[in-house]
């Protein structure tokens, strides 16, 4: 079985190729700047040439990294919507069994209150990331949907690991501070998902019947609170974390004070979400 991933180098890549690998697929980790003159010419001309019966989405612009390109509309969509599209038409036409897609659960916003999101959620992006995630699912079951080949969407929450960008990075370097953060007294709750129970996921979409023209979320079954990801994050870097209680009002007006007031909204909204239609479908189980 011959499979091609996108974004092979970014942390969920490198996590999925190790965990493919011990299947023996043949992989073609496929990594180039979609925004280049040439770039539909050469992705076809590996299409051509390594002829894959599976293709794996997973290229995107996100996290700090890409701070200054998510502020330019026309990049974002290029390659967070344009970009997946171009491959599932590829793909359309050159027999491809399966195409998978790595959405975002932000598609449907940045928090849920007191309900569970499940992939009848209706559509909430709040921001240029998610907008161009939530055309780019879109577009794709439109161009798929009637084809021989066939296509999976995930959507998956907070992905924690070892080495994790975004915000689990901004965690770790937290946490390396080693003085007492001021976490204990948030009670809002979202699910995260450990990478290694994506790689699973994904793999599960490849080989699975069941999966075939069908969107999932995909999250740990149990919620966390804020405390509770610190302490999960402490553990997979072997850091010790040190925390107090202190009035969240008084976190919250320092926040809006510096303009940060995105955290206010990570730090006060829940996010729980209903994965159990791929556990039950797929036969999926998740390690929290």
């Amino acid at each position: 079985m011959k499979i091609i991933i996108t974004g092979g180098n970014g942390f969920i890549g490198k996590n999925l190729i190790k965990y493919l690998k011990f299947y023996k697929y043949e992989i073609y980790s496929l990594s180039i700047d979609f925004n280049k003159e040439n770039s539909k010419k050469a992705i076809e001309k590996i299409f051509k040439e390594f002829n894959p019966n599976y293709v794996i989405h997973l290229a995107g612009l996100a996290h700090n990294k890409d701070r200054d390109l998510l502020k330019t509309p026309n990049k974002i969509k290029n390659i967070n919507t344009k970009y997946p599209v171009f491959l599932a038409n590829i793909c359309k036409y050159s027999n491809v069994k399966k195409f998978v897609y790595i959405s975002t659960i932000g598609v449907h916003g940045e928090g849920s209150k007191n309900k569970l999101v499940n992939e009848n959620t209706e559509y909430q992006p709040y921001n240029l990331y998610t907008i161009s995630k939530m055309n780019a699912e879109k577009n794709i079951i439109k161009n798929l949907e009637n084809s021989k080949t066939k296509y999976t969407v995930l959507r998956p929450s907070l992905v924690i690991g070892k080495n994790a960008p975004g915000n689990i990075a901004s965690i770790k370097k937290l946490i390396k501070f080693r003085i007492p953060l001021p976490i204990n007294g948030f009670n809002n709750k979202r699910n995260i998902i450990y990478v290694n129970d994506l790689c699973n996921l994904i793999h599960r979409c490849l080989i699975n019947k069941k999966a075939n023209n069908q969107i999932f979320v995909a999250s740990g079954s149990k919620p966390l609170t804020i405390l509770e990801t610190f302490q999960e994050v402490a553990k997979i870097e072997n850091l010790k974390l040190k925390s107090f209680l202190i009035p969240k009002e008084l976190i919250f007006i320092f926040f809006y004070l510096i303009g940060k007031k995105n955290i206010i909204n990570k730090f006060s909204l829940n996010l729980l979400i209903d994965s159990s239609k791929a556990k039950d479908l797929l036969d999926w189980n998740s390690q929290i």
